[in-house]
């Protein structure tokens, strides 16, 4: 896997009207921000969940949403942001996931020319996953 070429075709490449529009700084910078806070897995609590890829980064302190907030900006929009309260143990967290498959493979098309070899591998592994359970007789949809 160690290689900085394009992305895999297991990885859907899908039209994208507003990219011209992005910054390539802010890609650049988001990506270099998702190499050392994100991660993408596969998630789920059944065989068909788990089997769905997932990005996600979390920030905790009271400014944390700004971070999350310039990262979906920059990377156009997708995803779902959500707060997970402090308590005695640990500061208050900002989260921003993305579930859906085609939006998974579009950020992942934002920001692969940026991102780093240990973040590539991770979510290369992650598609493969997932396509091994989708040619194992799952389903694509989700």
């Amino acid at each position: 896997m160690g290689k900085r070429g394009p992305l895999p075709e297991s990885v859907i490449k899908i039209s994208d009207s507003y990219a011209h529009d992005l910054d390539s700084h802010e890609l650049a910078w988001a990506a270099g921000f998702f190499d050392g806070e994100g991660c993408t897995t596969n998630f789920g609590s059944t065989r068909r969940e788990a089997a769905r890829a997932r990005m996600r980064i979390s920030q905790s302190g009271d400014d944390g949403h700004l971070v999350i907030d310039r990262f979906q900006a920059a990377i156009g929009g997708p995803g779902n942001r959500y707060v997970i309260a402090a308590d005695a143990q640990r500061k208050i967290r900002f989260v921003w996931e993305l579930h859906k498959q085609l939006d998974v493979h579009h950020v992942l098309n934002r920001l692969w020319p940026y991102l780093g070899q240990v973040k590539r591998d991770q979510a290369l592994r992650a598609i493969a996953r997932r396509d091994a359970w989708v040619e194992g007789g799952g389903s694509r949809n989700g």
